[in-house]
């Protein structure tokens, strides 16, 4: 008599059995990959009905067992890659989540920084990877030009530095140690911007 597997046993089996493939949709593999399996043995069954119809007709040239083993080996079905499993497919899953997470040390190690969101200003500061890419953002900030004045965004991202500079986040405290005349700059950026009007859309 069989031993009847749990619930929990049945999904552990589950995580490393079922396999996830990436499709345009999560259910068109059921029908891309038979179809893709058809149209290859119709191209196998072409090549070969030719060959042997030339054979057939001339007399010459028939085709050896080795060169209608080549014909179906090289016009055959693959399936390139073997698709992740569930188990595999949850634990990355689950490494994105940490990436998001400021308080994991994966998010930390993440070189690349996203400085428009206030939640890399709490990262440690080192100075081999940060400051060339904060002073090419802060470059970036304060010299756009907008012919029709001060966005939404611009005053919501002056607003971030400032509050940041206010509360003296690690990385924004680093880049000053490193470059003291930083400060003063983005001081004064920041209070021209949150200081002026914001635009006003004009309605016809």
């Amino acid at each position: 008599m069989k031993n009847r597997k749990t619930p929990q046993e049945k999904k552990e089996l589950d995580y490393d059995r079922q396999r996830r493939t990436h499709w345009d949709s999560q259910k068109a593999a059921r029908k891309a990959i038979p179809a893709s399996k058809r149209a290859a043995r119709q191209i196998i069954r072409k090549r070969s009905s030719e060959l042997l119809n030339e054979a057939v007709v001339n007399g010459e040239n028939v085709p050896t067992a080795a060169e209608m083993a080549e014909l179906e080996r090289r016009e055959r079905y693959r399936k390139y890659g073997r698709g992740e499993t569930l188990r595999e497919h949850v634990q990355h899953i689950q490494r994105e989540k940490k990436k998001q997470d400021i308080k994991s040390p994966e998010f930390h190690a993440v070189s690349n920084f996203n400085f428009y969101d206030e939640r890399a200003f709490d990262l440690p500061y080192a100075t081999d990877v940060h400051k060339r890419e904060l002073i090419s953002h802060f470059h970036i900030l304060m010299n756009v030009k907008n012919r029709r004045g001060i966005g939404n965004f611009e005053r919501e991202q002056a607003a971030m530095i400032h509050r940041c500079i206010e509360e003296d986040r690690p990385l924004v405290r680093g880049f000053f140690a490193d470059g003291p005349g930083w400060k003063p700059k983005l001081l004064a950026w920041t209070q021209r911007i949150l200081g002026r009007k914001p635009r006003v859309s004009r309605t016809r």
